[in-house]
């Protein structure tokens, strides 16, 4: 900025180009190999953006309830660095029945956005979400993709470990009982 005036000083790009009066730059990240390893394996592919690893999931000690809480701890590698800046979706969906819980949210709630993800870096992503009180009795899935905001809310394609397109990108995890 200008100390006399305090007004910000525009950004230029290599070129010459303005860009604004600021610049995002990435986190400073210290990457170590994680030290968990996920319950449920999996090998779904998100684009060239990263690989699920796995899942956890901490349910309530009885059942699931209607407005009950529960966690689901997702675990990524992450295969190329992107600018795109994804965020991630997890639905606890019925087709019959509706959603019964949500979360859509950049990965670890904005703390690890996919533009500053480092190629082979795991990504521990625990996500809390809450059931609807409203919601009715009967089994629900729990799906996981990215979509980008800025691209029309467009989903990343997702294919299975064998490379085959996963239905609606989202990828199926496990499905859950809700208890009358």
């Amino acid at each position: 900025y200008d100390t006399e005036t305090q007004d910000l000083l525009p950004v230029h790009a290599q070129d010459g180009q303005e860009l604004g009066d600021n610049f995002r730059l990435p986190p400073v990240k210290v990457i170590n190999p994680t030290q968990r390893t996920p319950t449920h394996k999996s090998a779904a592919q998100f684009g060239s953006l990263a690989t699920l690893l796995g899942y956890d999931v901490a349910l309530p000690a009885a059942a699931i309830h209607a407005g009950d809480h529960f966690t689901i701890t997702l675990y990524y590698r992450s295969a190329a660095t992107t600018s795109a800046d994804y965020t991630r979706f997890v639905h606890v969906y019925n087709p019959t029945t509706g959603m019964a819980a949500q979360f859509d949210s950049p990965p670890q709630n904005g703390i690890n956005p996919t533009w500053s993800w480092a190629p082979g870096e795991v990504i521990v992503d625990p996500v809390g979400l809450e059931v609807a009180k409203d919601a009715k009795p009967g089994a629900y899935t729990v799906y996981i993709g990215f979509y980008e905001p800025k691209a029309n809310n467009a989903r990343l394609a997702v294919s299975d470990a064998n490379g085959k397109a996963v239905p609606d990108d989202q990828v199926p995890l496990v499905t859950l009982t809700l208890q009358p």
